[in-house]
């Protein structure tokens, strides 16, 4: 309706793996944190045209996401399977991960959306986003 942007962060569960039990933490413009666990989605709501700034626990992977009111944005969590030879890009800037590194990739609308459908838990936020 034009009120609010979508902003979904989702992590599915692939394999049911190691990795996909070990949670970490996404903070969301330094204020929100959220709980990232194997089968987990957040929905938040932003009522304002805005940047969001999107960042591991440990900041080392920072992103920023111009949002626009009535659209939806993705975002996909997951953690690094050891020996996989993942390679994040990031910008200009390409990031190797290690072990079982936590990282988030911004996923287009079809891809997201068909993805995060299949995840169970499900929180909705409609927190004000600094």
């Amino acid at each position: 309706n034009g009120k609010y942007a979508i902003l979904t962060v989702y992590r599915p569960v692939y394999i049911s793996g190691f990795n996909d039990e070990l949670p970490f933490s996404l903070i969301i413009n330094d204020t929100l944190r959220l709980q990232i666990s194997g089968n987990t989605k957040y929905i938040i709501k932003i009522g304002k045209d805005c940047d969001v700034k999107i960042a591991t626990e440990d900041k080392s992977i920072v992103q920023h996401l111009n949002v626009k009111r009535n659209n939806y944005y993705y975002v996909r969590t997951l953690r690094n399977f050891p020996g996989s030879g993942k390679e994040l890009k990031i910008g200009d800037m390409v990031k190797r991960m290690h072990t079982y590194d936590p990282y988030f990739e911004i996923i287009d609308g079809v891809q997201g959306d068909l993805e995060s459908s299949l995840v169970n838990k499900i929180t909705i936020l409609s927190k004000k986003i600094q």
